[in-house]
């Protein structure tokens, strides 16, 4: 269950991945069309049936991902559930303050734990996909 609550980041990841693998999915079908047009221009099928047939397997392993993707995609949060107040981003960025600053390593690491799934570091950005307990804890009264 932990995949499907993945945040707006992984979400962005996905969807990239899901074109990405959608251009390739467009690419084979060029490549078996042209493939088709020799074949009715009169190339021996003999010489084109195992390229023929990797481009299926290819396309067929796309087809798959794709659906993952797809429905993966339809399990993610809508950008607006995972917003939260100013008020609530700055509470928390005390408390993680406080904790990196008073607390002991392996308290800062189960705090880290208790709230984080995962940390994707990027060339240009850093993204941290956190449990959906953080975003309840986000949505008690007075954040």
């Amino acid at each position: 269950m932990g995949e499907e609550n993945v945040k707006k980041e992984e979400k962005t990841e996905l969807q990239t991945r899901l074109e990405r693998n959608q251009k390739g999915m467009r690419e084979l079908e060029k490549k078996l069309n042209n493939y088709k047009k020799a074949i009715e221009s009169g190339v021996d099928i003999s010489l084109v049936i195992e390229p023929i047939n990797a481009l299926k397997t290819e396309k067929e392993n796309l087809e798959g991902t794709n659906r993952e993707l797809k429905a993966r995609l339809e399990n993610q949060p809508s950008p607006e559930a995972v917003r939260f107040s100013k008020t609530a981003y700055d509470n928390f960025s005390g408390m993680i303050r406080t904790v990196i600053n008073s607390g002991s390593v392996d308290n800062l690491r189960a705090f880290l734990q208790r709230f984080i799934q995962k940390i994707l570091v990027y060339p240009d950005r850093i993204s941290i996909i956190y449990l959906p307990t953080l975003h309840r804890w986000f949505q008690r009264p007075g954040f």
